[in-house]
């Protein structure tokens, strides 16, 4: 659901570009550009850009259900013109990052995209997460930019295992670092259980520096044992 909504606030975006008289520039996934000089000098060299991705977001209990509040952010970054106005408000050269962002809250608020389990998208926080110079690797300054970012308010329920086409999936089964009990599952068979149901506790340790080896110690290569029924 997370890529999906992604994919589809690129989609909406890109599908109205035709209407607006003026493109995007650079509209795609965010790769951590921000994070690196080189690759947001990579980025500049192509703007403006609006970068997109999932930013997050808490599971909340909601009307007796899993609710997943998912924020989605759209990055918008400019550094067509040397003065900071100009980049915000726009010239004769381009429309400037206020009109993009504008551009994009009214293409998206409201919207479902599509996705019958999303909830509609709702404006959320909006802030200048840059204005200025920026520098390569080397501490050269390579150009002026200004960037902004707005959040994008969504979510949808989180499902249980025995809601999904199909039931549980097939690789639930012990050793997937899951929870089993006899009994546990929507059949009365062997199927994992909520973490709330614990009722045993088995660890197998490697003590020594270097005793676990290429992968974890099993009952048969540990140096030692716990198990513990609660």
């Amino acid at each position: 659901m997370i890529g999906e909504t992604e994919d589809r606030i690129l989609a909406r975006l890109r599908a109205a570009e035709p209407a607006l008289g003026w493109k995007w520039g650079l509209l795609k996934g965010y790769e951590g550009e921000l994070e690196s000089p080189d690759a947001l000098a990579q980025v500049l060299a192509r703007t403006p850009a609006v970068l997109v991705h999932y930013a997050g977001g808490p599971v909340v209990e909601a009307s007796g259900a899993l609710l997943h509040r998912a924020t989605f952010q759209l990055v918008f970054v400019s550094s067509r013109a040397r003065d900071p106005r100009a980049r915000r408000h726009g010239n004769a050269g381009d429309v400037g990052t206020y009109a993009r962002l504008e551009t994009a809250l009214a293409l998206l608020i409201g919207q479902r995209l599509g996705l019958d389990d999303l909830l509609p998208v709702e404006p959320g926080a909006i802030q200048i997460a840059w204005e200025g110079g920026v520098t390569d690797a080397t501490q050269r300054q390579v150009n002026d930019v200004s960037i902004l970012v707005a959040d994008l308010e969504t979510g949808w329920f989180v499902r249980p295992a025995d809601a999904l086409p199909g039931g549980w999936p097939s690789d639930l089964s012990p050793g997937h670092g899951l929870v089993f009990g006899p009994g546990d599952g929507p059949d009365g068979g062997d199927t994992a259980r909520a973490a709330g149901d614990l009722d045993t506790v088995h660890i197998d340790w490697a003590l020594a520096p270097g005793g676990v080896g290429p992968g974890l110690p099993d009952d048969e290569h540990a140096q030692a044992i716990d198990h513990i029924d609660l």
